[in-house]
């Protein structure tokens, strides 16, 4: 990614700084295994006992990972962040603390807001969007940067989950 960057930009030494920073700590996190977590050995399952489970669906391998999957699962990891914050504050089953008197609201008139109007979310913007780089699959493999000579390799199906996990997995060490 270096390289790319490179090519575009002339002073890259604090890009380059940074990315050496955060491999360096990439590599520490695995090593440490900060990341990974055994489920407890003491839970046990039968009646009275909540659950929580946040599913996840795994994207398909027929393309690059973007960002729109990082925005999928952090919905995901918010919610469990956000009941784990409240069983340590609240307990399992939550004990709420006393309800206060509620001060009496003042009868105050909203105020119209004067945010101008997006137009930028029309139609035919979202339809550009959406027919992507090219017309034919070729196209948009040429697009995702596959270099030509491996495109013919995709018409067997094996081949796309050869191709694409290994990419995947590479992406989503970057997004840690």
């Amino acid at each position: 990614m270096t390289d790319n960057l490179d090519s575009k930009r002339k002073g890259t030494f604090k890009v380059r700084f940074l990315q050496d920073i955060e491999a360096e700590v990439q590599k520490k996190w695995e090593a440490e295994k900060i990341f990974e977590e055994d489920a407890p050995a003491n839970v046990k399952s039968g009646p009275g006992k909540d659950k929580y489970m946040v599913t996840f669906p795994y994207p398909y391998m027929n393309g690059r990972l973007h960002l729109g999957h990082t925005f999928t699962f952090s919905k995901c990891e918010a919610c469990a962040d956000k009941l784990k914050r409240e069983i340590s504050e609240y307990g399992l089953p939550p004990q709420f603390p006393a309800v206060e008197e509620e001060e009496e609201n003042t009868s105050e008139t909203p105020v119209p807001s004067t945010a101008p109007v997006d137009k930028s979310k029309g139609k035919k913007s979202k339809q550009i969007a959406k027919t992507g780089a090219g017309k034919y699959q070729w196209q948009i493999m040429l697009s995702l940067g596959i270099p030509i000579e491996e495109i013919p390799k995709f018409a067997d199906a094996e081949y796309w989950l050869q191709y694409f996990p290994p990419r995947a997995k590479k992406t989503c060490r970057k997004w840690v």
